[in-house]
């Protein structure tokens, strides 16, 4: 068994052992004769592991695992019943989510995860980042204040992350604007994020830094994003594109999230936010398309919360955090709209 697939102690929990006479069977086949093979709704992950091919290890709390293949889930559709069981496995496994972030948004990202139901590190320099990518649950790297030794701290998270089967999201803020930046983003693309997540105009600015024919448009909307989107996922499982309707892409489905408060838009760091609630939600996810998808929906609904006390933008910062706290099954599914 690969290093990959043992767990934080070092030790190779016994449903990772697939059943005979496949020693391994084929990505896409479940392991197991007793997991619900309609769907993931009622599972309780406790070991996540994607391997740099994408093949999985998705175990259960009751010992019941699965090999599959985490590109060919995102095919599926994702239902409301997907997000509420993500939702209900973060507040209950508390993931640990590395933040390479901006200067800006570090307090705010934080407080975010601890409002939602995760915990955040904020271990951001090149001594650290690798060795605690390997510890974490998942990784977010956010390239809004980059510096030489952040950058350098990103290169090796991701590359850690992705080796020791970590889901990591990319949110390469200013792409297409700022050629330093769009370069190190490209360059980080070759560490294949479970996730980009970013607005409109960054995801046609890094589809254009890779050979496609937008770049950064300020006026962009997400609709005029998907074709860029679409040439990101030879690079990323995922690419999910925020705007007035969010936009999930993945290979073979697109899932859109309506709902949502345009205040999110006069408060600094909500994006950076959505982007470390992306890492914590495809963490115990059994796709990184329903982690995106989850993770939206989590701040589209906090954000809706937080509307109704509020209209000004100070307190709806505040408001917005204790939304991030009351969204539970019921707000999820009163507020949320997938189509």
């Amino acid at each position: 068994m690969d290093p990959a697939h043992q767990n934080s102690r070092g030790l190779t929990p016994r449903c990772l052992t697939p059943p005979r006479p496949n020693p391994r069977p084929a990505p896409g086949l479940l392991c197991t004769s007793n997991w619900d093979q309609c769907g993931f709704q009622s599972l309780r992950l406790q070991e996540r592991r994607i391997d740099p091919k994408g093949v999985g290890w998705f175990i259960d709390a009751n010992g019941v695992g699965a090999v599959v293949d985490s590109t060919a889930m995102n095919a599926s559709s994702v239902t409301l019943n997907d997000v509420v069981a993500a939702h209900r496995l973060l507040r209950d496994r508390n993931p640990l989510v590395q933040c390479l972030t901006n200067t800006v948004s570090v307090q705010f990202v934080a407080n975010a995860l601890l409002a939602a139901g995760a915990a955040p590190a904020m271990v951001d320099n090149p001594e650290e980042a690798a060795g605690f990518a390997e510890i974490a649950d998942a990784v977010l790297v956010n390239l809004g204040t980059p510096t030489a030794a952040q950058v350098e701290s990103s290169r090796l998270a991701s590359a850690a992350a992705r080796a020791a089967g970590k889901p990591w999201v990319l949110d390469p803020v200013g792409a297409g604007g700022l050629p330093w930046r769009t370069q190190v983003a490209v360059e980080l693309l070759a560490n294949r994020p479970n996730v980009i997540r970013a607005n409109a105009s960054e995801v046609m600015g890094l589809a254009g830094a890779e050979g496609g024919s937008r770049g950064v448009d300020s006026s962009a909307h997400v609709a005029d994003s998907v074709d860029a989107a679409r040439s990101l996922l030879d690079r990323a499982e995922v690419v999910a594109a925020s705007g007035e309707v969010d936009h999930i892409f993945a290979q073979g489905s697109t899932v859109k999230i309506g709902g949502g408060s345009a205040l999110l838009q006069r408060v600094t760091a909500t994006g950076c936010a959505l982007g470390a609630l992306t890492a914590a939600y495809c963490s115990v996810s059994p796709s990184a398309l329903i982690g995106a998808v989850a993770a939206h929906a989590h701040v589209a609904a906090a954000s809706e919360i937080a509307a109704r006390s509020t209209s000004r933008p100070g307190t709806f910062a505040a408001a917005f955090l204790d939304g991030l706290d009351a969204v539970d099954e019921s707000a999820l599914q009163e507020l949320v709209r997938l189509d």
